[in-house]
């Protein structure tokens, strides 16, 4: 939740700022021209509520294009109010008259309605968005994939495809059909990359995991060699994101042999350039 909190009267505004500064609020006190580099460095996860009447003015149309909501407390401008609360009066969100005390009171209501008006993603989100995260450390030079193993709505594996452990990684050379950019589909058997699904089944029976019963959430759906290997590790259900060039095979098969197939749709790439 970002506001921004002006008042003609300093002392209204600071009063203000000080009571929801007490409140696990973040207050930021703004100098003229600094409003659009802090807009990019607020956390997005983070409450903040923005001051500085003269420099919330100049960047009016900011606030409005990023969607930040404008309060304006106090009274409305009078003859000796300056132009830029003036200016900011007319475009606020919302005016907050009153008493001092129902002022804020009313303005208290307003940031915790704000703050309880997010959305928390779904349980599928949430796990894809955990493969994106993982798929980041794969070494691999054609596709960086990932899986994560769910049971119970609780990580239990995870897997990136790579080379071998103590293998020299694909993006150092270890892959030789990596590093001499084959055409897709060519030269499979050369290819010295685990994918993720392997690496994650292995990665549970290294640690002494089962993933019996589970639910596996893929980037990419899997591969037929793979799909042979999550059908007989037990695996209920599959979750991918965005489909094998080569898995139609691999889909019909885990319909034959009773594993659920799901296809999320969902936009959850990560900055690995998915």
């Amino acid at each position: 939740m970002w506001i921004a909190l002006a008042s003609s009267l300093i002392e209204v505004e600071n009063r203000a700022a000080q009571d929801l500064g007490a409140r696990s609020v973040d207050v930021v006190a703004l100098a003229d021209g600094e409003l659009p580099q802090l807009l990019d460095r607020l956390d997005p996860q983070r409450h903040y509520v923005l001051t500085g009447g003269q420099a919330l003015a100049e960047g009016i149309d900011l606030l409005r294009a990023r969607g930040v909501p404008l309060l304006y407390l106090g009274a409305p401008p009078g003859e000796d109010t300056p132009e830029w609360a003036v200016l900011l009066h007319r475009h606020a969100t919302l005016r907050i008259d009153g008493e001092e005390e129902q002022a804020l009171t009313a303005l208290r209501r307003y940031v915790v309605e704000a703050m309880s008006a997010f959305e928390r993603p779904s349980w599928d989100e949430y796990f894809m968005r955990i493969a994106h995260v993982v798929s980041l450390r794969s070494n691999c030079l054609k596709r960086k994939v990932a899986a994560v193993v769910v049971r119970d709505r609780c990580v239990i594996a995870t897997g990136y495809n790579g080379t071998p452990r103590g293998a020299k990684n694909c993006n150092e050379g270890g892959c030789p059909r990596c590093s001499s950019l084959v055409p897709a589909g060519h030269g499979l058997d050369d290819c010295l990359c685990n994918h993720a699904e392997e690496n994650t089944v292995a990665q549970a029976a290294y640690h002494g995991v089962s993933i019996k019963g589970g639910t596996l959430y893929c980037t990419y759906s899997p591969c037929l060699h793979c799909t042979k290997l999550l059908i007989n590790s037990g695996i209920e259900e599959v979750v991918y994101n965005a489909a094998y060039p080569l898995g139609e095979r691999a889909l019909l098969l885990f319909e034959e042999c009773g594993v659920r197939v799901r296809h999320f749709e969902g936009r959850v790439a990560m900055r690995s350039g998915l």
